[in-house]
């Protein structure tokens, strides 16, 4: 009777312990979003008072434009923009940075929430893929297209947005790109975990 009473009271304290650890986690997450909020709207603010040697430097350096994927399918059209070659420069620096950004946090969102995913977690890594790799294909195809029509018209870039437009259609997509793609690792590692388990 005694060690069904200790079991018990020990399931419970390790109940407690784990409710306390996804209540870290959640506060962690929380605190790294409005992180990450912060630092995306001051380095919007603060990017077009900056030195054009510096933020050319993101649009001319192969190297800084690939911190943002979807920056080269712009690049390869920005003749056509009707915006200047400051605007050019204050889009390219800002989308890199940004995206530097939304990577640190779905590194800090997949430790933090979602690598200790459980094993008998049911997984979707076929799907997953799938949609990760529709996604990817998207970011490198997201050129200019103002032929646009139907819903989704109001996101595509078009040569008349301007820079701050563009960074505003450019959110959803580094969102989207950097939340999920935690997500479709969990996948893959937990339907890899359950694989060797057999």
């Amino acid at each position: 009777m005694h060690h069904q009473g200790h079991s018990w009271g020990q399931a419970m304290s390790n109940s407690e312990e784990d409710a306390q650890k996804m209540r870290w986690r959640g506060r962690a997450t929380l605190a790294a979003f409005c992180l990450l909020v912060a630092a995306s709207a001051m380095t919007w603010v603060v990017i077009p008072h900056l030195p054009t040697a510096y933020t050319c430097a993101f649009r001319d350096t192969p190297a800084l434009r690939w911190l943002w994927p979807g920056n080269q399918a712009t690049y390869n059209q920005i003749s056509q923009w009707h915006g200047t070659l400051n605007d050019q420069c204050n889009l390219f620096s800002t989308r890199s940075m940004l995206s530097v950004f939304f990577a640190t946090f779905s590194i800090f969102f997949y430790i933090t929430s979602l690598s200790k995913a459980q094993i008998t977690m049911k997984t979707g890594p076929v799907i997953t893929t799938l949609v990760m790799a529709f996604m990817i294909v998207g970011l490198f195809s997201g050129g200019f297209n103002d032929q646009a029509t139907g819903r989704g018209a109001w996101a595509a870039y078009h040569t008349t947005d301007s820079t701050n437009v563009l960074l505003w259609k450019t959110l959803p997509r580094m969102f989207a790109i950097y939340i999920f793609g935690p997500v479709w690792i969990t996948h893959l590692r937990v339907a890899w975990l359950q694989q060797s388990s057999v």
